[in-house]
């Protein structure tokens, strides 16, 4: 599980598998992560979203407050069900 980039992979749509790489996080790899995240619903389709943090570090405040601004900012999507495996 060598990940050097969040990777997002919706090759099994609609279950949505997002890797976070071991280790800390800067800003770059969080902008990447959240960019390919709010792509998803512009597909306009119910999807849930799997969050794999295996080895990763926990957000900082931070970078926890730009996901949910990100979030915010979506509003209501077809995102019907989030889970984190850490």
């Amino acid at each position: 599980r060598q990940v050097s980039s969040a990777a997002v992979d919706a090759s099994a749509w609609p279950l949505v598998l997002l890797r976070w790489p071991a280790g800390a996080h800067d800003d770059a790899l969080v902008d990447e992560a959240l960019e390919a995240v709010l792509t998803l619903p512009r597909r306009g389709e119910p999807h849930a979203i799997l969050v794999d943090a295996r080895g990763s570090e926990p957000p900082t405040t931070a970078e926890l407050a730009r996901v949910l601004q990100a979030a915010r900012r979506v509003g209501r999507t077809r995102c019907v069900a989030h889970a984190v495996v850490t």
